[in-house]
């Protein structure tokens, strides 16, 4: 599957839009001036009208992209939209992970007053080990820069066994970040459980529905807010499960008592008697 991931990002007091490849690793960036969805919808056309329309758009669900009007976007222009978890940034990874590279070549373009766009075709042509480089991915061919080039290094070649190559690195990664990950809590639809509002602020809520990306819960607090939030941020009420626990032992130990004490009404008591049995003295303890 063709998949896109976009997200937003400040650097210097500008806005951004940037959207990547998840096969080629090609990213673009763009500066607007409003996160409105018309603005963003209208760089988004014009990254489709150039590279064509991918199978899924992935995003954080943000207001330009939450809008009825970007939903008549995607629905219109017939591609998926996945929206990863609030307050999650690593279930958005792929977009997260290019605007963190879209912000360092800005910062150091603003920083030597150098050039932006030069710099991200030099990115592009930077090869990445035995995968080729972003443009190469995308194109099968090296485009010009203003570095001397060998003009059969620009001719066209398709770059071979890139999905095998990128799942096996995946792969990889999934092993190695799983290696030290705790298991992902599970919820019930009416439980009662504590979600975090913001760093070490923990408040009460219960699980009305089950999410529509994998570990996410959709959640109403007891202010009557709903939200969709990620099993990383939602734990189970301590308090809660001890009051239930308390109740059940309580509850035990009646039972256990009423239980005794019918046994002893229903059990006649026995009178104590002691051995007839003829007790002797140790031969040793006897006078010769």
């Amino acid at each position: 599957m063709q998949f896109v991931a976009a997200d937003l990002f400040n650097a210097k007091g500008k806005e951004f839009l940037v959207i990547a490849d998840s096969y080629s690793g090609y990213f673009e960036v763009e500066e607007i001036n409003s996160q409105s969805s018309s603005v963003v919808i209208k760089v988004l056309k014009k990254w489709f009208a150039t590279h064509g329309i991918p199978d899924e758009l992935r995003s954080d669900g943000g207001s330009c992209f939450g809008s009825q009007e970007f939903k008549n976007f995607h629905s219109d222009w017939r591609f998926s939209h996945r929206i990863s978890s609030p307050q999650f940034p690593r279930s958005n990874g792929l977009a997260e992970r290019y605007v963190q590279e879209g912000k360092n070549l800005i910062l150091k373009c603003l920083e030597e007053k150098s050039d932006l766009q030069l710099a991200l075709l030099y990115h592009r042509n930077t090869p990445r080990g035995d995968l080729g480089s972003p443009v190469q991915r995308l194109m099968s061919r090296r485009t010009k820069t203003t570095l001397p080039t060998n003009t059969k290094s620009l001719l066209p070649v398709v770059v071979s066994g890139v999905s095998k190559k990128l799942k096996s690195i995946h792969e990889r990664e999934k092993i190695l970040s799983d290696k030290n990950k705790r298991e992902a809590s599970i919820f019930q639809v009416g439980e009662k459980i504590l979600y975090r509002a913001k760093h070490k602020l923990w408040l009460p809520a219960t699980i009305i529905n089950v999410g529509p990306e994998p570990r996410s819960y959709i959640i109403k607090t007891s202010e009557g807010a709903v939200y969709r939030r990620n099993a990383w941020f939602i734990r189970k009420d301590k308090a809660q499960h001890s009051s239930d626990n308390s109740m059940s032992c309580n509850n035990k130990t009646v039972t256990d008592k009423e239980t005794e004490n019918t046994r002893n009404t229903q059990t006649p008591s026995s009178t104590l008697r002691r051995s007839s049995r003829v007790r002797r003295l140790p031969t040793r303890f006897i006078d010769n």
